[in-house]
């Protein structure tokens, strides 16, 4: 579990170690060391997590003796740290007769507040029904300002999140509201603003696909895009998509671009091409040797190899061409 890594000090000034004798510490006819005591020595913990709301004497000392569930100190917020320097542990175990004292200025106890982590995606959803309540539409999405917002509540609770003045822009789509829930009966809060975006869905391949593969239609699956990100050479049939080929490798799951894809490639540069002219009166075919590459219905230049005359044709197939009528002399 990430923790907050915020380090509170000067704890001494929240409970004097004075204080703490005086009201409800060790009283001066149990001051003296206990054999238990002498039997196990008193040991610093130098890191320790806790859940509740207060720390006691016991969370800062192994073999704490009888005071070992006296509080001593508030816990800190949930997800957060506190540091116990020195000083101040010298001061508590003083207070309570602890036989302990640092071996240096350095000595320190870390106690760490455990929490429940509500994430952004959570905190997403509890605004977003609130805002569905508001008229917002259900198929848009919200997008929040701070997208790592984390709130850390105590384990153990039972925490209800209520909001509070939610503000709404239809124009702009951007929202505001106040998340609030109760945290040892003291009421907490937190802001949470963001935008409201309307969603669009777009065909995408589902799997990764060579350079020359054709793209099936087991190939294809539908993915939710902000609208505001779209942009105007995505494939956004999928009929556009089936029965072509990549002109470079794709990726699952993101946008096909329209240079990305090309129909399949019939007739390759250098192949053989039968030429093919029809005419009311007669049917001729010739070989030819394509000069450039093409697909279905492209016009290639192809080079007769009985006349040595480049001419232009129109692919029909694997390796056929049709020749139009004004060219025809070139076909003898």
């Amino acid at each position: 579990m990430k923790r907050i890594a915020v380090i509170i000090t000067g704890f001494a000034l929240l409970f004097p170690a004075g204080a703490l004798a005086g009201s409800g510490g060790a009283q001066d006819d149990d001051l003296q060391p206990s054999l238990e005591t002498l039997q196990n020595p008193v040991q610093l913990n130098r890191h320790v997590v806790i859940s509740s709301d207060m720390i006691q004497l016991g969370d800062i000392f192994q073999n704490a003796g009888k005071y070992d569930t006296r509080a001593v100190a508030y816990a800190p917020r949930p997800g957060q740290r506190a540091v116990f320097d020195a000083r101040w542990l010298a001061q508590i175990a003083k207070a309570f007769r602890l036989e302990w004292r640092p071996t240096s200025g350095l000595d320190q106890t870390v106690v760490e507040r455990e929490a429940n982590i509500i994430d952004a995606e959570a905190i997403q959803a509890m605004v977003f029904d609130r805002l569905i309540d508001e008229g917002v539409d259900p198929s848009s999405q919200i997008i929040l300002a701070n997208r790592n917002q984390r709130l850390y509540v105590p384990v153990g609770e039972n925490i209800e999140f209520n909001m509070e003045t939610m503000t709404f822009d239809a124009i702009s789509g951007r929202f505001a509201t106040y998340l609030v829930w109760n945290n040892a009966n003291r009421q907490e809060k937190v802001r949470i603003t963001g935008r409201v975006e309307q969603v669009s869905e777009i065909p995408v391949v589902q799997r990764r696909i060579l350079r020359g593969d054709t793209i099936r239609s087991r190939d294809i699956k539908w993915v939710r895009v902000l609208a505001s990100k779209m942009q105007r050479d995505w494939i956004m049939e999928p009929s556009d998509l089936i029965g072509m080929t990549a002109t470079r490798t794709l990726s699952a799951g993101k946008p096909v671009r329209t240079a990305e894809i090309r129909r399949p490639l019939l007739v390759k540069k250098g192949s053989i091409v039968i030429m093919q002219l029809t005419t009311p009166l007669m049917s001729l075919t010739a070989q030819g040797r394509a000069l450039q590459e093409g697909s279905r219905g492209d016009i290639i230049r192809i080079s007769n190899m009985q006349t040595n005359t480049v001419i232009e044709a129109q692919i029909t197939g694997p390796g056929t061409a049709r020749v139009e009528t004004p060219i025809n002399l070139a076909m003898k």
